[in-house]
């Protein structure tokens, strides 16, 4: 009898492992798709922020130069 109660706790340790270690595969999934969409998001930023700087740039010398 007293094999059969380790085997049952045994099994339910091993239950119970299985479960965590399927919530901490979840946890790194959705951690890996917000760090990639972190990691997409940064350049294009980047992208636009140089774009307007460029064109506040040109039309700051394209006023100046047409006499406005």
């Amino acid at each position: 009898m007293e094999l059969e109660e380790r085997v049952a706790r045994l099994e339910k340790i091993v239950s119970l492992e299985g479960r965590v270690s399927r919530f901490e595969l979840r946890t790194i999934r959705v951690f890996e798709i917000i760090l990639l969409l972190v990691a997409l998001a940064a350049p294009i930023s980047w992208a636009i922020v140089e774009l307007m700087l460029f064109l506040l740039n040109r039309w700051d010398s394209l006023k100046g130069n047409a006499g406005f």
